[in-house]
């Protein structure tokens, strides 16, 4: 096993020294590293100019200066997500808005379908006429709470109609 380049040029334990004498591979490259040292010890500092070392002062002192990133971050990080959560409000309004003009219209076709019926009972007629004002009050309705309320007396007039259609046959057409 050869010996580590790092150790190559410390102190070698006589182990190691033993080892150098026997392997060529090892000593040359321990010739060469010592050679390399020497030639790097004659070598002549060349000192940078001092507006050079200024600098590099500058530099550090701006660096050293320079405050903590974390504000930008943070107000990043909370514009991102105010607006994932208006995204996400406005997506949900909008489903919500489909959801709601679905529900009108299958409620539209059931009461078209019990307008065009040949003979409408008179209870059939009350029944959609009662709905029909509901819907334009609900049209013209402006807050969420109005429109539920409404939309709750919608489903009650409905829930009613169909109770007592199932118990009652004896209608009279008009």
């Amino acid at each position: 096993m050869h010996i580590n380049s790092d150790r190559i040029t410390e102190l070698l334990t006589a182990v190691e020294c033993l080892h150098i004498e026997n392997c060529t591979q090892c000593k040359v490259e321990r010739q060469k590293l010592m050679a390399l040292k020497l030639s790097v010890n004659q070598l002549d500092l060349i000192q940078p100019p001092e507006h050079i070392w200024q600098d590099i002062k500058h530099q550090h002192a701006m660096k050293q200066k320079r405050p903590n990133n974390i504000k930008p971050f943070l107000f990043g990080c909370a514009a991102s997500m105010f607006f994932v959560s208006a995204m996400w409000l406005m997506w949900s309004n909008y489903h919500l808005q489909g959801q709601l003009k679905e529900i009108l219209l299958v409620n539209a076709m059931l009461e078209q379908e019990i307008v065009t019926q040949s003979n409408p009972t008179f209870k059939q007629a009350v029944f959609v006429d009662q709905l029909r004002a509901l819907d334009s009050k609900l049209f013209d309705a402006n807050t969420n709470e109005t429109k539920l309320g409404l939309l709750e007396k919608r489903q009650l007039i409905i829930k009613q109609y169909i109770k007592s259609s199932g118990e009652n046959n004896h209608a009279f057409s008009i």
